[in-house]
Parts: structure tokens; C-alpha cells; sequence
């Protein structure tokens, strides 16, 4: 983090200054405004005179900061700029705007500055360009500039004597929305607080910086000694001291501006690779460099890994050494690691998630499966004993003689006996336990008054239901008894009749026979069962939170109505209908109607089979995560890759990570939007190294330090610096633009220069 100042005037203002205060503002006093500046550690300055440019004094100024005694060290660099007057829409005041250009602090680039201004001087104090006079000057001077408007007011302020953006153009959040002005100037503490309230509601990021307008050197960083002493606060941001880096910062006010320092215990401060060193940032690194250059391995080794042979003979040919760090500090996602795990469902511990509770679903269409088979099978016994009657005759006889026996005839509908009361005496009993027990809990200590009430009225409901169970067992024993005691009659019955009363019993037990079959189908005909009732939509879903997410799963029936998958996986195409199945009337039509059922013996088995892949697919799980905000982060190998970081980003408490290309299987929309964001959240309390061949994760990210690799006979070799650095070798702009795919696109999309 380095101290800038770009408001600072000198003797070329005097045209328009009152009271010589500007006087001893000179060339000959440079060193003056030097020792200010650096007493006040500012390493970034620039002299913004009205309307001028002081070519004289930039030049004095470089041949002290270059000379071999200089002794102002916090001092580092110096922009060359101009303040000028401009009115941006006509029919409405002048403002100031402080124009910073790329000079690379040579002569004739500040002559280009010079000779521009003088073909259009402003002599009148009062004096002022036009908007296409001031852009003709920026032509004429041909380098890059960038564009710092003075605010000192609300930006919705357009009237006023502040030479404020908003009072000289309508339109001042799309002058700033576009790029055209890269940052606003404020002078007071209280103004940047408005300024920001009025750029968050318009959803604008732009850069505020703090201008002393000093124009007594001797007083900064007052105005000038006249002024009461006030304390006046520099703009601060991470940059190198040159043009490039407040163009940068400016382009990129977050990541740029007011960071505080990384307080990281833990990070890998340098390499080594073939007796070259190479700093490591307390904050983000990105490998990049051509395929095969040794991005990864090299990741891998300052993971202090080299297991594989081939990753050894790398470290060894290449002579890397890292500062050892211990590895407890340290989290490295490997290529592919992400994709891996999320094949095998192990990107997240299983103990994040809950299981769902699918008892209920199971219960429900387990119940509906078995009715709707008893259903089907009835109205084909119906059919069955409608179409037997056709079969059926009884011969007439006529008993003529004497029976020794009474013959006994049993009618009975329901030939099985059973206690229904049972279950529901056991489900009662259950439930009445569960709730004795809740009373014996503390938490539950509140509600002992209602609970007990609840338990009142089941011990009643209870006493009814066991009333009737025994009724029934009673029942039941009287029935059995009866039934017991005839067939025991019948038996002896037979074996002491004659010949003849035996043929005569036989011919009663097919009359009798021939009735119950007419009874039989008479009943069933006019009792039919009816079509169960279909399953409601069920809750199929668990949550568990942790870190502020919420790991989510939820079963494939939550929620909906499934019944049209039921009778999909269940049965053919021309039976998946309440009315086709009512219709099946034949075993031969329930075979047809079940899937994969080639056989009548085959019905009950396939029938179950296709209801367990039905159940099987319907209580299968997704599992989805949902971030603080609610927000869903989603369940695909992209979504799930954004969620896994998220989480790391703000869950792990290692101090480094290591990640070889995290923008894998992610889109470019939510790298910009989420990834880089997850990063970015962490880079002033993490070291980041990451290896990636995408130019967003590098620009948009603006990453702190990039280091581009290349190999040469098997050599490898660096070359390094934060985005702005260049010198007579490389740039580090230029190298990201020739070897990453896209690379001169997001430069270009992130440096909006002017025309």
C-alpha cells in the first residue's frame, strides 16, 4: 500500500492564483515539496497545475529522483498531470478535471503536453474549454491519459461554485458508468461519504482519491500557510508508483483501494529456480505460461510433493527450492481433484448431509401398490366368478328317504378371521409411550401441562380400542369354536352314515355348493372394491447447516405428484391410466399390463420387481448447498465446483492454498461473477497460488503477483511482477496478451481507454 497525492500546484498556476501563493512554488524549491512528501511517506505524486504544464520542473524534479544521492526514499514515483477547466454540457458551469498522463517521464512526451496546451492557452482566469476543445487537446497530446473529475457536492448537486462534475454535465453517473472519467476527487470526509451513497444506488464502482490541493509547498499538506492545520488523509492503494498502476487501481477500486495489510503468519515467501528468486505475494500468485512449460509441476513441488519420479527429476534438473513451510498450513486441489471427487459424490463428507427420511413416501405407495394389486385381482375374481356360472349345472334329485343325521350348512362370506383393532391397540400403545417419555425430558418442561392433557385423551383412546380388540378376540373364539365344532361333526357325520345318506350329504353339498357360487357373484357384483386412492405430494428433503451453508438433499419425489412415474415404471404404455386398469377383468390382461411380464406366473413377481426400480428411483437423493444468502448454488460439476470453493474460501482455516486451474468446467459469466468474488474475499488473509490458462482469473482478478513460466532445453525460466510492473525486458501486460487465449480481450474490456 503506497500514499498518493495528484492535486499539487506550482508557479505555472499563477495566472489564476491570488496573493503569490504559488511564488516559491518553483523549480529551484523542488526539493522543498520532496522533503514534504516525504516526511508524509507520499510515494506517488504529480504536479496539476491550471490549464499549464511546467515542463522545467518535471525535469528538474526526474534528474533529482534519479540522481545517485537521492535521499527522499519514500518518494518513488511522479505522473505527469494537468488540471484543466472544462464545461462538459453546454448551458451549465465549468469543473476540474485532473488529467494524469503516460509520459514514462521522458522529455518529449512532457513537450507533446506542453505544446498542445499552448496551441489553445487559456490566458482570462475565468476561462474555460469546451468539452471538444478539451478532447482535441487530449488528441494533440496523444498518450494514454486518465480522466479524475473534481466532486464536492452530492453528484445529484448540479448547481453551485464547486467545479464539480455534476454542475458541468447532466449526465455524470454515465460520464463515470463509461469509463470516460476513471475517478472522482473529493476534498472532505463527509463529501466521500455522500459521493459513495450516490454511487451505491446507482450501482457504479469507481475510485475516490484525496487531493491536498497544495500550492505553497512549504505548508503541505496544507493549501497554503494561511490555512489552519487540518488533518488531511492521502489516498492509499496496492499499487507499483507509476502511470500503470493507478490505471490499475482505478480500474479496479476494490481490490486497489484502502486494503488493509495481510496479517498472514503463514505463506511461502520465494522460490528458486535455477539460482533465480522469485518473491511469492501474502496474497494472490497465478502461474501462467505456455502447455507444457511446468505450471503444475511446479505447483506440485511447492506443495513440497515430489513422490513422482518425474516431478523430482524436475526439481533436481531445475535446482527449485521452496521456504519450507509446514504443511499443516497448506490446501492443494490438484488438477482434476474437483472432477474426481465429484464423480464419486465425495466433494463434500457425507456428514455434511442429512438422510432423508423416505419411511413416509414408502409407506404410502408401498400401501397404494398393494391396493391397487388386490384391487385388480378382484375385479378379476369377479369376472372369474361371473364367467364360472356359465360352467355350472345341478342335477335334480329327490331325497326320499329317512336321515339319521341333522345336515349342517355353513354360509359364510369371510373365510379368514381377523382382530383389525390389534395393530391399531399396538400403534396407540406406541405413541402414548413416545409421549410418556417426552415428558420425562427437560426441554419439554414448558409443555408438561399440555403434554399430559395430549396423554389423557390417548389413555382413553386407548381404553376404547382395547375394549374392541377383546370383543373381537372374543369373537373370533366363538366363530373358531363353531366352525371347530361342525367340521368335527361333519367328520363323524360321514363316518357313521350309510351309503346312502352319504350320497345323499353329497348331493346337498352341491346344491349348497351351487348356491354360494350364485350368492358369491351376486356380492362381488354388486360390492366392488374401489380404485385406491393415489399417494398426496410428500416432503422428501433434509437440511443440515454448517459454516453458513446449508447442505441440502432432497429425494426425487419431493414435493410432486408422482403417480404418472408410478404407472410408468409399473406398467405398459396402454395401461398407465386409472381407467385401463379398472378394465383388466383376465390374468392375461394383468400380464400384458406389467412391464417386462411375459408369463401369468410371472404377475406377483414382476409386479414387485418394477415397484422396487420405482421406489429405488424415487427416493434417490440430489444433493444442492445454499449459501447465507439463500441463494441456491446448484448440483452440476460447475455449480457444484463453485459451491466447493465458496465453502473452502470461507471455511478452511488453512493459510495457503495451492489450486492447479479452478476455472476448469466453470463459464467465464461465473468466473467474473463468483469465482474471482469467492478469491478476491480472501486475499487479504490467505496466500492464493493458483495455476490457470484463463486471463480472468489473472485481469479481472487482478491478482497481485503473476508469474509467466517457459521452458527452454528443458530449463525452466521466470519471469514476474504484479500487472502493471514493465521494464526494458517484458512486460507484464503485454505477456498475459500474447500467451493466454482472450487474454488482449480482457485487458481491453478492463483498461477502458479513452476513444
Amino acid at each position: 500500500m503506497i500514499k498518493f497525492d495528484l492535486h499539487i500546484h506550482s508557479i505555472a498556476s499563477e495566472y489564476k492564483e491570488d496573493d503569490n501563493i504559488v511564488s516559491q512554488s518553483t523549480p529551484e524549491n523542488a526539493e522543498v515539496l520532496l522533503d514534504k512528501l516525504n516526511h508524509y511517506n507520499v510515494s506517488l505524486f504529480s504536479i496539476t497545475d491550471h490549464n499549464r504544464f511546467n515542463v522545467e520542473l518535471y525535469t528538474k524534479i526526474d534528474e533529482i529522483m534519479t540522481s545517485d544521492n537521492y535521499r527522499y526514499t519514500n518518494v518513488k514515483g511522479l505522473v505527469a498531470g494537468v488540471e484543466f477547466d472544462v464545461r462538459i454540457d453546454p448551458n451549465m458551469k465549468k469543473c476540474h478535471i485532473i488529467s494524469i498522463f503516460d509520459t514514462k517521464n521522458k522529455v518529449e512526451n512532457y513537450n507533446k503536453i506542453r505544446d498542445a496546451i499552448e496551441q489553445n492557452k487559456l490566458t482570462d482566469p475565468q476561462s474555460f474549454y469546451e468539452k471538444e476543445d478539451f478532447e482535441s487537446i487530449l488528441k494533440s497530446i496523444g498518450l494514454n491519459v486518465i480522466l479524475i473529475a473534481c466532486q464536492r457536492s452530492s453528484l445529484s448537486n448540479s448547481s453551485g461554485k464547486h467545479n464539480s462534475l455534476s454542475e458541468s454535465s447532466s449526465e455524470p453517473m454515465e460520464m463515470i458508468s463509461s469509463g470516460y472519467i476513471s475517478a472522482l476527487e473529493f476534498q472532505k470526509p463527509n463529501v466521500e461519504g455522500i459521493i459513495k451513497n450516490n454511487l451505491k444506488e446507482a450501482d457504479i464502482d469507481s475510485s475516490l482519491v484525496m487531493g491536498s490541493d497544495c500550492h505553497e509547498w512549504s505548508a503541505y499538506p496544507m493549501h497554503d500557510n494561511s490555512i489552519k492545520p487540518i488533518t488531511f488523509h492521502h489516498s492509499c492503494a496496492k499499487i507499483l508508483p507509476t502511470f500503470k498502476g493507478l490505471l490499475m487501481a482505478f480500474t479496479s477500486p476494490k481490490t486497489r483501494f484502502n486494503i488493509g495489510d495481510n496479517l498472514n503468519p503463514h505463506y511461502i515467501k520465494n522460490l528458486s529456480i535455477n539460482g533465480q528468486t522469485i518473491p511469492l505475494a501474502n496474497g494472490i500468485n497465478v502461474i501462467i505460461g505456455e502447455n507444457g512449460s511446468g505450471k503444475s509441476s511446479l505447483l506440485t513441488i511447492l506443495n513440497d510433493d515430489t513422490k513422482q519420479s518425474y516431478i523430482s527429476k524436475i526439481k533436481k534438473d531445475n535446482d527449485i527450492s521452496i521456504q519450507a513451510v509446514d504443511g499443516k498450513h497448506i490446501r492443494y486441489i490438484g488438477q482434476g481433484e474437483i472432477v474426481a471427487k465429484f464423480s464419486d459424490n465425495t466433494l463434500f463428507k457425507d456428514d455434511y448431509y442429512e438422510n432423508v427420511d423416505t419411511g413416509e413416501f414408502q409407506s404410502f405407495y408401498g400401501k397404494f401398490k398393494n391396493e391397487l394389486y388386490e384391487y385388480i385381482n378382484s375385479n378379476i375374481d369377479t369376472n372369474n366368478s361371473i364367467g364360472s356360472l356359465k360352467e355350472m349345472k345341478l342335477e335334480y334329485f329327490e331325497d326320499k328317504g329317512k336321515n339319521y343325521f341333522i345336515n349342517v350348512k355353513q354360509f359364510a362370506r369371510k373365510k379368514n378371521i381377523s382382530n383389525e383393532h390389534k395393530k391399531k391397540r399396538s400403534d396407540i400403545t406406541e405413541i402414548i409411550n413416545r409421549v410418556e417419555n417426552i415428558t420425562k425430558d427437560k426441554y419439554f418442561k414448558p409443555y408438561a401441562r399440555e403434554l399430559f392433557a395430549i396423554l389423557e385423551n390417548l389413555i382413553i383412546i386407548e381404553k376404547d380400542i382395547l375394549n374392541k380388540s377383546n370383543n373381537a378376540e372374543r369373537l373370533i373364539f366363538v366363530k373358531n369354536n363353531i366352525i371347530s365344532a361342525t367340521n368335527t361333526y361333519k367328520d363323524k357325520v360321514k363316518e357313521a352314515s350309510s351309503a346312502y345318506d352319504n350320497i345323499n350329504i353329497a348331493n346337498n353339498e352341491k346344491r349348497h355348493k351351487f348356491i354360494e357360487s350364485i350368492v358369491e357373484a351376486m356380492y362381488k357384483k354388486s360390492h366392488p372394491k374401489e380404485f385406491p386412492a393415489k399417494p398426496p405430494k410428500l416432503k422428501g428433503q433434509s437440511t443440515k447447516t454448517d459454516g453458513g451453508f446449508s447442505f441440502n438433499c432432497e429425494a426425487l419425489y419431493n414435493d410432486k405428484d408422482v403417480i404418472d412415474d408410478f404407472f410408468s415404471k409399473m406398467f405398459n404404455k396402454d395401461y398407465r391410466s386409472r381407467d385401463a386398469l379398472s378394465k383388466i377383468s383376465t390374468n392375461n390382461e394383468f400380464k400384458d399390463a406389467i412391464r417386462q411380464c411375459t408369463n401369468i406366473d410371472m404377475i406377483n413377481e414382476l409386479y414387485n420387481k418394477n415397484y422396487s426400480s420405482f421406489e429405488e428411483e424415487m427416493i434417490s437423493c440430489k444433493r444442492y448447498i445454499v449459501d447465507g444468502t439463500k441463494t441456491n448454488l446448484g448440483n452440476t460439476l460447475g455449480e457444484m465446483s463453485l459451491a466447493y470453493f465458496k465453502f473452502t474460501m470461507q471455511n478452511d482455516n488453512r493459510d495457503i492454498y495451492l489450486i492447479d486451474q479452478p476455472e476448469d468446467h466453470i463459464s467465464n459469466l461465473n468466473i467474473t461473477r463468483k469465482l474471482i468474488t469467492y478469491f478476491n474475499a480472501i486475499r487479504n488473509e490467505k496466500q492464493l497460488i493458483i495455476v490457470s490458462h484463463n486471463p480472468l482469473l489473472v485481469v479481472n482478478q487482478d491478482v497481485d503477483n503473476v508469474i509467466f513460466i517457459s521452458k527452454t532445453n528443458d530449463k525452466i525460466e521466470a519471469k514476474y511482477g504484479s500487472l502493471e510492473y514493465e521494464d526494458d525486458n517484458y512486460s507484464i501486460l503485454d505477456l498475459i496478451a500474447e500467451h493466454m487465449d482472450g487474454g488482449t480481450d480482457s485487458i481491453k474490456k478492463r483498461l477502458k481507454v479513452y476513444e
